[in-house]
């Protein structure tokens, strides 16, 4: 294990329990819902890769957090450890294991060398702000719902999360592309929808796995076809 590793892997505890213990002095103030404070730990900890990306060399280093948090929340959804964590009206919801759970798929996609670390980043940072921006929205204006398979989102959620993912992974592309800008318009613009489709087709609020991935393996083959 490198020193950069050690570095990586004592920043990771500190900035994702900071995180949650900030969530959680909101929480306790009532500030917001928990609903709402869940959501603040899940936009914050997706930003978790960035830090991984510049630290981590090795596959199994990187996968310590997520393994930990997976078991972590876990024990909290099933104690109600962490009440910032949890929503009282969705007690069934596992997005707190999925998350760490895509984590660590993604963490073995990219450091065992099936993808940039790049890509990892826009299918995580596309789950956290994405997803994270587009169920407050819901939550507050969404009104009119999409039916589809069975389950319901929101017209406001919908659009919310096509904007996040399209900013979110043009950002991530004019870093570290060096494709003509109208490419990347494209390729973000493209990446936005497939997101909100995928959000909208999949069953069984699994879509903490299935967005991540699909974004992930959607700019991979781009990247691998030149276009980005």
């Amino acid at each position: 294990m490198t020193t950069a590793d050690i570095i990586g892997l004592a920043l990771s505890f500190v900035f994702v329990f900071a995180a949650i213990g900030a969530a959680g002095l909101i929480h306790k103030c009532r500030i917001f819902s928990p609903f709402t404070t869940r959501k603040i730990i899940h936009i914050s900890v997706a930003h978790w890769w960035i830090m991984a990306m510049l630290l981590f060399t090795r596959l199994w280093t990187a996968a310590i957090g997520p393994v930990f948090f997976i078991i972590f929340n876990y024990v909290s959804l099933r104690l109600h450890l962490v009440k910032a964590m949890e929503d009282e009206r969705e007690s069934s919801n596992w997005g707190t294991v999925l998350f760490p759970l895509s984590l660590l798929g993604m963490v073995v996609l990219c450091w065992s060398g099936w993808m940039p670390l790049w890509i990892g980043a826009a299918g995580i940072l596309v789950l956290g702000w994405g997803d994270g921006l587009a169920s407050l929205a819901g939550r507050r204006w969404g009104l009119r719902k999409i039916k589809i398979l069975g389950g319901k989102k929101s017209w406001a959620g919908t659009g919310t999360l096509v904007l996040a993912a399209f900013v979110v992974t043009l950002v991530v592309l004019t870093i570290f592309s060096t494709a003509a800008w109208w490419l990347l318009i494209l390729a973000a613009a493209a990446t936005a929808l497939l997101a909100a489709v995928v959000e909208l087709a999949t069953p069984f609020n699994l879509d903490n796995i299935s967005v991540p991935f699909s974004v992930a393996l959607f700019l991979q083959l781009l990247h691998s076809g030149g276009l980005i």
